[in-house]
Order: C-alpha cells, then structure tokens, then sequence
C-alpha cells in the first residue's frame, strides 16, 4: 500500500511540473538580441604544405559571427583585419620575432585590401591565403598573426571579439618522402 501511495504521488508530481512549465510562444522569447561578435574560432591554426618550388597552395582562415540572436544577419557584415608586425606577450620578453612569416615571400594575401564579407544569411566567411610553400622552412614553421580590427553591418549591431580577434596561422611546410618501390605490412 504505501509502494501506492509513492508512486501516485511521484506520478502527481511529474505531471505538475509538466503542466506548469509553460515556455510561450517562439515570438515571446528572448535569446539574447545582443550585439552579433566576428571572431576567429581558434586562437591558433596551423596548415600543412608539401614543400614544392612549383606549387602555390591557397589556405583558408575562418572567421565566424557568433551571438546576437543566435542566427544568421540578414545583412552583409563586412569585416577588416590586420597583419600584425609582432606579438606583444607580456609573459616573454623575446617576442619580437615570434611572427616570422614574410609577406611576399612565405605568403600573400589574395585580396590586398584586407577585408572579406559575411554574406547575408551567413555566419562565415574565410580569409584566402597563398601560400609559398617552396620558401617555408620545415623545421621552423612560419608565423602570421591576423587581428579583426573594424566590424560593420547595415542595419545590425556587430562588433570585434575583444578575445577571439586575433590568430596565429601557423604554415609548416612538410617534406616530400623519397621512398619508393612496392612495400607490404604484415601485422600479428
């Protein structure tokens, strides 16, 4: 009799708090209709390229739109950024030659105006990168830091992410394998 009662009263109470947890209309809700953030969604990002004289790789840094409402601007954002000459890491005090690629050299950015759009109905867009790959050195990995610097939208409140604007876009060159002929694996 009293295994009964508990369950009655388990089963009066989870239809309660079933009944009473009204969530309204779609229309009511608010999900936050904050500002939208351009950002980077990793701090850093590395590439890998077959070092080849001859070939010219393009690489894609992506930049995300996050916040606002949670989905995509009816609106194209434009976004800026910047090719930083250097780090400034307060935990170092060599940090001046932490950015080692070379513009024209290691790489070279396909559009030179250093900006890109995230088209209306859109939260992405990438940065195009050429990369040199013949002038990379593999033991030591070139270096480009980006840095979002402006954010603008017709119509819709965008802003820079003050912790994800900036990546370090990391080009490691890899070397061709000059082992050749027919191989087999045998596994016991």
């Amino acid at each position: 009799m009293k295994n009964i009662f508990k369950k009655l009263f388990l089963l009066t109470l989870l239809a309660g708090a079933i009944t009473s947890c009204d969530m309204g209309d779609d229309k009511e809700l608010n999900y936050g209709n904050e500002a939208s953030v351009a950002q980077f969604p990793f701090a850093d990002k590395t590439g890998f390229f077959l070092k080849s004289n001859s070939e010219i790789f393009t690489y894609e840094v992506p930049v995300e739109l996050v916040g606002g409402n949670g989905l995509a601007l009816d609106t194209d954002v434009a976004v800026s950024f910047e090719k930083l000459a250097y780090v400034d890491d307060a935990s170092t005090t060599n940090d001046d030659t932490y950015v080692t690629a070379v513009e024209g050299t290691d790489f070279e950015f396909v559009n030179p105006v250093n900006s890109l759009v995230i088209p209306a109905g859109s939260t992405f867009a990438s940065i195009p990168i050429k990369v040199i790959s013949g002038n990379l050195d593999d033991t030591h990995p070139a270096v480009i830091v980006l840095n979002l610097t402006e954010v603008s939208a017709s119509g819709a409140k965008v802003v820079s992410s003050g912790n994800k604007g900036k990546i370090n876009v990391i080009l490691q060159a890899t070397c061709t394998s000059d082992l050749a002929g027919m191989y087999n694996l045998t596994t016991t």
